[in-house]
């Protein structure tokens, strides 16, 4: 319990049990339409309720991380300027362009129609040119990243790693769980096909919105940490980063240490040669009987 007060208390904590709760709220208002469709209490499922719908109530509050999480790591950076911040909030842009508009999807059918790829057993080409089209924005969000990540000091490296742990799994609920998904339609569309897919839709989107509120709860803290002072108490996951980004560096540190010991051996000798003069000022002169 002491664990849960102290993650309560920091910006990460907040930020995460209050985007986590509005995600459950989703996910449980889908399943119970959902029975709700199958006991012919409702026609359908509403539209507004689908986690796999363009512009569903989870959609666009999916939109809304996404774009406020690149706008935190902007403002981290502008900060900061730490170019692994800057690199961050254009892979958040990317995804919420290429989520928002669909882009896999249209530009994966046309890379297909254009290639005149083959399908493949369960793999119909246009998901095949889907996951081509996946392949190219994953190569170049990756490269941004690691160009971020080379130019980044190491307090700003290690929050890194959380975003790409959490961008890997993106990758693995939104293609792996999507390409899964497609072997689904084997299993027909009775009860248990139909159930299967749910099941499948439930996994897949709601591990993405659940990631998403974690990445968004990471970047507030982030941004946080980025606008207090650096004399300012600790408010976050860590200790405020202005006091990283600006701590010296180990060659600094251990120079600085050389010439703090130098200075206190100096000042020793001084005084050991002052009382040295102060004795022999007080002591008889030779041949004093």
């Amino acid at each position: 319990m002491a664990a849960w007060r102290t993650l309560w208390r920091t910006a990460f904590g907040r930020a995460a049990v209050a985007l986590l709760a509005f995600d459950l709220l989703l996910l449980a208002a889908l399943c119970i339409a959902a029975m709700l469709a199958h006991a012919d209490l409702l026609a359908t499922i509403p539209a507004s309720l689908r986690l796999d719908r363009t512009w569903s109530i989870a959609s666009v509050y999916t939109y809304g991380k996404w774009l406020l999480t690149a706008l935190g790591l902007a403002l981290a950076w502008q900060r900061l300027r730490q170019p692994l911040l800057l690199s961050l909030a254009g892979i958040f842009l990317v995804l919420l362009v290429d989520d928002s508009l669909k882009l896999h999807l249209w530009a994966g059918a046309a890379l297909a129609a254009a290639l005149e790829l083959p399908g493949l057993p369960g793999l119909p080409a246009e998901r095949l040119g889907k996951l081509l089209v996946w392949l190219v924005i994953g190569s170049a969000c990756l490269a941004a990243f690691a160009l971020g990540y080379a130019r980044s000091g190491r307090a700003i490296r290690r929050r890194g790693h959380a975003f790409l742990l959490g961008i890997a799994g993106l990758a693995l609920f939104g293609i792996v769980m999507d390409l899964l998904y497609a072997l689904t339609y084997r299993l027909g569309f009775d009860f248990l096909g139909r159930a299967v897919r749910f099941a499948f839709v439930l996994v897949e989107e709601g591990g993405e919105t659940v990631i998403a509120s974690l990445l968004l709860a990471l970047a507030v803290a982030i941004y946080r940490q980025a606008a207090r002072p650096a004399g300012h108490a600790p408010d976050g996951l860590a200790r405020p980063l202005a006091t990283w980004v600006s701590r010296p560096r180990a060659g600094a540190r251990d120079a600085g240490t050389a010439a703090t010991g130098a200075s206190r051996s100096c000042g020793r000798a001084r005084r050991w040669s002052a009382r040295s003069r102060r004795c022999a000022a007080s002591s008889p002169p030779s041949g004093w009987p």
